[in-house]
């Protein structure tokens, strides 16, 4: 299950967009341990996004993450003068019909957006609509009003 909030730890940039009051998919990277890899999967809203010293952002937000110090430490590169990025966020609506890396490709390519998604980048609106509905299976509801 998940929190109604959390955080996320990242390198510090590049942001890409990353802003409060912006959505974020979230997408499970090829893992052949874990059934269901490859997919967007889930949809947040991001309340606050943070560049500091590790230190800092962990003591500020590890009642709300999953990542021990250790975990901090090793992104920042065993340097705690090294900042990072966190990625406060919340309402996490985990997608019933997960949208498959084939599809997303498929409409990233129509939108002219970046198919690389190793990192953040920034999408129409038009273009997180269409992942969205087709992760909740909502364009099928919509359709036979």
């Amino acid at each position: 299950g998940l929190s109604v909030e959390a955080v996320y730890y990242r390198a510090r940039s590049p942001s890409n967009g990353l802003a409060a009051s912006s959505r974020i998919l979230w997408y499970v990277s090829t893992d052949k341990n874990f059934h269901g890899s490859m997919y967007v999967r889930a949809c947040s809203y991001i309340d606050e996004v943070v560049v500091g010293k590790p230190k800092d952002l962990y003591r500020r937000y590890r009642r709300l993450g999953v990542y021990d110090w250790k975990n901090i430490f090793e992104l920042a590169k065993y340097d705690v003068s090294n900042q990072i990025m966190a990625i406060k966020f919340s309402n996490t609506e985990l997608f019933s019909y997960p949208v498959s890396w084939p599809t997303l490709q498929d409409i990233l390519k129509k939108g002219k957006c970046p198919s690389r998604i190793q990192s953040p980048h920034r999408v129409t609106s038009d273009v997180f609509m269409q992942i969205y509905r087709i992760g909740t299976n909502r364009q099928v509801k919509e359709q036979n009003k």
